[in-house]
């Protein structure tokens, strides 16, 4: 009964026969005796009518057909259960910012859209302390209920979109991003919160007075002069013959230079300023340029140079830059300097009332090494005064003093940095050669460390420490400038 309900499957599925191979294989398994020759094997697969041999091909068929769809659904069942899990396993996080989570997927997407030319500088690390600044920020800002309206995302989709200058160009651009639509968007808003955000909180208090500028300009009169060999130049970049003829009978008729470079040229870096390229000296320039540009007199312009770039028009400068014409350069650049040092120091702000761990350290955002005191800070002209007391021959003063003075100049506008060396009664911050350290400098250092060890901080009086207390010249330097980003903002 159960061959016969096993020749009924095989004849359901369109089977006849097994192949002889399976059939030899089958015999092989029983007693000599039931052997059949292969003559007689092949008679009865050749044999529609055989009844005797029907079954057992039937059964072994039906077997080796079950036995292979049992292990193919088992292989399909494996792939989709280890798909399926590891879906449902939980990213690796490298890093958490107030509880919010920062994984390896993410850090790797994000870092993997960045252009090549920054990856060159950037690395994986340095990138995702970015991250994490980022999501300092977007977490201030839904605090303060700052909100970006899709409109305001479309409207700089847009201005995207126009200096890609087509469609295709713009799709290009998201492939050479490895990024989609959705993520640009997302990516474009998070920008434009945290532009609210900075304004409203740190540019909106930046200025820069006129004598600032002035003092600027004074003190690097070399940066705005021509040295020998080189002249200034600007230039109108366009496209096509064409429109080249067209600009140069717009300057014929008196237009001026820098209003045409601004509206039609093409090399959007340099027609933000007027078609300025600043100062170039030969091999500078591809030969076609350089060759029109050193021919021509100050103040000429020259007629239309077709270079592999497209065409250009090139108009001699002079070789000096006024302070009328450097006033608003010169502001935009200390502008920039305070804008991003008052964007650090209000980031630390962020930190020092944060949680934050980076591959399962605590990253150290408070000030942990400096005893405050209940003096008022101690200032000059304005600035905070941080004072380093050290010998010249002690190991610990020695280990500390450079990065010490690298913070003269990353301070300069904010803060006096004092080095004394106690034996040589020098401040070795100073081009000069002391004579003495000042009796009020002695006093101070006998007053926070009675105990008169060196090295011995002093930061605006309100903080102090006697001796270093980290293993890595980073660390101190860090705890340095969480120490000044403080006094600096009180």
């Amino acid at each position: 009964m159960e061959e016969d309900e096993q020749d009924q499957v095989s004849e359901d599925i369109g089977e006849e026969v097994v192949d002889s191979k399976v059939v030899e294989e089958e015999t092989e398994t029983k007693p000599a005796k039931e052997k059949k020759s292969r003559k007689s094997v092949s008679k009865k697969k050749n044999s529609k009518k055989s009844k005797s041999s029907s079954p057992k091909k039937a059964k072994t068929t039906s077997t080796v057909k079950k036995v292979a769809a049992v292990i193919i659904l088992l292989a399909v069942l494996a792939i989709v259960l280890y798909f399926a899990f590891r879906t449902l396993l939980p990213e690796r996080t490298i890093a958490t910012v107030n509880g919010e989570r920062i994984t390896a997927q993410e850090l790797g997407q994000k870092y993997a859209q960045l252009p090549d030319q920054y990856k060159l500088f950037i690395t994986q690390d340095a990138f995702l302390d970015q991250l994490i600044n980022v999501k300092l920020l977007l977490q201030e800002a839904k605090k303060q209920g700052i909100v970006i309206s899709d409109e305001g995302v479309e409207l700089e989709l847009n201005n995207i979109k126009q200096q890609a200058q087509s469609e295709e160009a713009f799709q290009q651009l998201l492939k050479d991003r490895n990024i989609n639509l959705g993520d640009l968007k997302k990516q474009i808003k998070e920008q434009l919160i945290i532009n609210e955000l900075l304004n409203e909180t740190v540019f909106s208090r930046v200025t820069v007075t006129e004598q600032k500028i002035k003092d600027y300009y004074n003190s690097h009169k070399s940066d705005f002069s021509a040295k020998p060999g080189e002249i200034r130049v600007s230039h109108i970049l366009v496209a096509t013959e064409e429109e080249a003829k067209s600009v140069l009978l717009q300057l014929q008729k008196a237009t001026p230079f820098s209003d045409l470079a601004n509206l039609k040229s093409i090399d959007t870096a340099s027609a933000v300023n007027g078609g300025d390229l600043g100062f170039i000296s030969k091999g500078q320039m591809v030969k076609e340029f350089e060759d029109a540009a050193f021919t021509l007199k100050v103040g000429q312009v020259s007629s239309i140079i077709q270079t592999q770039f497209g065409y250009h028009i090139i108009k001699r400068d002079p070789d000096n830059i006024p302070y009328s014409e450097a006033k608003e350069t010169i502001k935009n650049t200390i502008l920039s300097e305070i804008s991003n040092n008052a964007i650090d120091i209000y980031i630390n702000q962020l930190k020092s009332d944060a949680a934050i761990t980076k591959k399962g350290e605590k990253v150290t955002t408070k000030i942990e090494t400096f005893t405050k005191t209940e003096d008022p800070i101690c200032k000059e002209d304005g600035k905070v005064i941080i004072t380093l007391f050290s010998t010249s021959k002690n190991a610990a003063s020695e280990w500390i003093s450079d990065t010490f003075d690298s913070l003269a100049v990353d301070y300069k506008d904010k803060a006096i940095l004092r080095h004394w060396q106690l034996d040589t009664g020098d401040d070795i911050l100073t081009g000069l050669k002391e004579q003495g350290i000042p009796k009020e400098e002695l006093e101070k250092f006998k007053r926070y460390n009675p105990e008169s060890t060196v090295p011995t901080y002093v930061f605006g009086c309100k903080y102090v420490r006697a001796g270093n207390s980290y293993d890595k010249l980073d660390e101190e330097k860090s705890e340095f400038k969480r120490v000044i980003d403080q006094l600096t903002t009180i």
